[in-house]
């Protein structure tokens, strides 16, 4: 019973992240460009990296997964959710200034990955931290 108790406590994950500034701007870019937010608000296992945007999951399970943003005032937003390289999630935006949101469970494996990436030629404003990337553990 302590043992199984002790596991459970372990596989604590979970993390919230937004852009480096209130007033940041993703895009638009040329290419496809992967989302960074860097200013991590929470990072319980920290499975979740600052510096490439990437989670990468600790063990095998469920996640669930939350992106927000603003579409900037004259681009559409357009965001991509990979896990290991391949799209699961599509969300978009029109402008000007619509919110875009997304909610996703995902089965993941040790080791698989997930991330946003920003579609070219579209882009998010940032006023405010309204945009926002968010997961966390759910189940084995």
């Amino acid at each position: 019973m302590v043992q199984h108790c002790y596991e459970k406590a372990s596989k604590r994950v979970a993390f919230h992240a937004s852009p480096p500034t209130q007033s940041a701007h993703f895009g638009p870019h040329s290419t496809n460009t992967i989302l960074v937010f860097n200013q991590v608000k929470t990072n319980i296992g920290n499975a979740f990296n600052r510096h490439t945007g990437i989670f990468t999951a600790p063990f095998k399970g469920i996640y669930s997964f939350s992106i927000s943003a603003l579409a900037m005032r004259s681009k559409a937003a357009q965001i991509f959710i990979l896990k290991n390289g391949n799209t699961i999630q599509h969300c978009y935006g029109q402008p000007p200034h619509s919110y875009v949101s997304c909610d996703m469970a995902v089965s993941m494996n040790k080791g698989e990955k997930v991330r946003p990436l920003l579609r070219q030629h579209t882009g998010v404003d940032n006023a405010g931290y309204l945009s926002t990337f968010s997961g966390m553990f759910e189940q084995e």
